[in-house]
C-alpha cells in the first residue's frame, strides 16, 4: 500500500515536472524576435557574380555604380515578439525608418513594412537559423538581400 502510495506520488510529481517543461519552451516568435542587419558582404559578392555574367557594357557599367553604392548603406531589421517591426535603411548618411509587422510560417518569413506616410509592402523570404534571406523589394535586383542576426 505504502509502496503504491508512493510510485503514485512519484508518477504526477514526474508529470506535473514535465507539463512545466512544455510551458518554457520557446515559442517560434520569441526564437525569431530580434535585431538582423543586412550582410552587404554578401550582397556585393552576389552581385558582383551577376556582373560578371553580364555582357552588354551599359548594363554592366550601371550594375558596377550600384555594386559601389552598397558601401554607402545599411539596414537594420528589428523583429519583435508581438510581431511588430521595425527598421532603419540608411543611405549616405540619411536615414529612413520603417515599421510593420512580421509573421512566420514554418521557415517562410513575411514582413510588411511602411515608412512614415508611406504605402506598406510585403517581402516574403527564408529564415534559416540566425539568417533572413529576402527579395529586394520590387525585384529591383536581382540578387537577394541576406540578414544576419546580431548579437547583442
Amino acid at each position: 500500500m505504502i509502496r503504491t502510495a508512493m510510485l503514485t506520488t512519484v508518477v504526477l510529481i514526474s508529470m506535473l515536472v514535465i507539463s512545466m517543461l512544455q510551458g518554457c519552451a520557446e515559442s517560434p516568435a520569441a526564437r525569431v524576435a530580434g535585431t538582423y542587419e543586412l550582410d552587404t558582404d554578401a550582397m556585393k559578392a552576389a552581385m558582383q557574380a551577376e556582373i560578371d555574367q553580364m555582357e552588354d557594357e551599359m548594363e554592366k557599367m550601371g550594375a558596377s555604380m550600384m555594386l559601389g553604392m552598397i558601401d554607402g548603406m545599411s539596414m537594420t531589421l528589428t523583429l519583435n515578439e508581438d510581431g511588430t517591426a521595425s527598421g532603419v535603411v540608411v543611405m549616405n548618411g540619411e536615414e529612413d525608418p520603417a515599421s510593420g509587422t512580421w509573421t512566420l510560417d514554418g521557415d517562410a518569413i513575411s514582413i510588411t513594412m511602411a515608412s512614415e506616410g508611406g504605402s506598406p509592402e510585403e517581402v516574403t523570404g527564408t529564415l534559416d537559423g540566425d539568417t533572413i534571406r529576402m527579395p529586394s523589394p520590387g525585384g529591383q535586383m536581382p540578387i537577394d538581400m541576406v540578414f544576419k542576426r546580431q548579437r547583442s
